[in-house]
């Protein structure tokens, strides 16, 4: 475990966002995050249980930066996402969102 790998995280994100209307989850990250790009995991609990892993990126990385490098940053100074999209086979108002970065 990295516990500064958790602060980096936390300070990396501007919002989480979920809209259940578009089943879909949506992360945004500052510029120049000093983890632009984590692997998610997410799960939605409520009348279902939901397992988010598929995520898509949408940002553009700085062109000599490698995705992985811990100090990659986006030249743009636009701010990223990464979102998620489910399918629930129970409708229902509410449901509680975990998300993990690894």
């Amino acid at each position: 475990r990295n516990p500064s790998a958790a602060v980096s995280w936390f300070e990396d994100v501007v919002s989480i966002q979920h809209y259940p209307k578009e089943q879909e989850i949506v992360v945004t990250f500052t510029p120049y995050a000093r983890c632009p790009r984590p692997y998610l995991v997410g799960r939605l609990s409520g009348p279902a249980l939901l397992l988010l892993q598929n995520w898509t990126f949408e940002g553009e990385l700085g062109i000599n930066e490698h995705p992985a490098a811990p100090t990659s940053t986006y030249t743009n100074g636009a701010e990223s996402t990464m979102s998620a999209t489910y399918r629930a086979p129970i409708g229902g108002q509410y449901y509680f969102l975990e998300i993990i970065a690894l």
